[in-house]
């Protein structure tokens, strides 16, 4: 899996948040403010808002253990230390996305909460570990939703909480967009919201809340692409033709899917019998 998900353009050149850094002022080894970072280090919907909502909804604590699966430049787990100040460990497959985010969190000087992982979950042996699992825009690159869940619900104290945003199937995809998934997204397997959530409860969830943001998620997904080529030449500046052609790229196609009616955006609620 990890080497076959770098066809996804978005984690080409993970690195580049270094040249957003340059951007800020900050030299290669400098200590960070995480508030800088956000903007750059949410590889998810609606930036450090969707992590917003994930506290909300799973009322994580400064005493809560968090489980961040699938947590990229661990943006989302620098932000859960900082806001809430609890204890986050951060699952990553890719090693060069693991060793970035862990030098951020270092320079964040926010190691002491944010443990960073470098692991297949599928492979974890955490048992009664966490109150709380979080997941944003992973679980659509790992087909096995049986041994995933089965893996969720064994790392869970008895009455924890799991809260996922991924992607879902609204109506049956076009062999075109299948193809888009599989080739631009590393996403070769997509349930229906609902499908997703009855595989919860199977897996022996309780109190399983599926809940749909495909309206909002097709918004940010256009702006998304908007805004990128309007700037395109400020991109091409600050990180090459290359990764700017990438990134485009991607953000193009993710737009064109949830604008296509048959793509969207859900969360799924689930809770470990206590």
């Amino acid at each position: 899996m990890a080497s076959d998900i770098k066809d996804m353009k978005l984690y080409v050149s993970v690195e580049r948040i270094y040249n957003e850094l340059r951007e800020l002022g900050y030299a290669n080894g400098d200590s960070l403010n995480p508030e800088d970072l956000f903007p750059f280090d949410q590889y998810h919907y609606f930036g450090t808002d969707a992590v917003d909502e994930g506290i909300r909804q799973t009322g994580i604590k400064a005493n809560s253990r968090v489980l961040d699966i699938g947590s990229g430049l661990g943006g989302p787990a620098r932000y859960l230390a900082k806001t809430v100040g609890c204890s986050v460990t951060a699952v990553e497959i890719q090693p060069d996305v693991h060793e970035t985010a862990l030098d951020l969190t270092r320079r964040c000087d926010l190691d002491g909460r944010v443990n960073h992982v470098c692991a297949d979950f599928l492979g974890s042996d955490a048992r009664d570990d966490y109150d709380v699992i979080v997941s944003w825009l992973a679980f659509l690159h790992i087909p096995d939703r049986e041994r995933l869940l089965a893996r969720c619900l064994e790392a869970l104290k008895p009455s924890g909480v799991m809260f996922v945003e991924d992607f879902h199937e609204i109506d049956t995809l076009t062999d075109r967009e299948r193809s888009q998934l599989a080739a631009d997204v590393y996403c070769e397997y997509l349930p229906s919201l609902e499908e997703f959530g009855t595989q919860c409860e199977a897996a022996g969830f309780t109190d399983v809340e599926p809940q749909d943001a495909t309206n909002d998620a097709t918004s940010f997904a256009s702006e998304r692409a908007r805004a990128f080529m309007e700037s395109r030449e400020r991109h091409v500046r600050v990180h090459g033709v290359k990764i700017a052609d990438g990134l485009q790229h991607f953000f193009t196609v993710v737009a064109e899917l949830f604008n296509g009616g048959h793509f969207g955006l859900g969360r799924v609620l689930a809770r470990k019998p206590g």
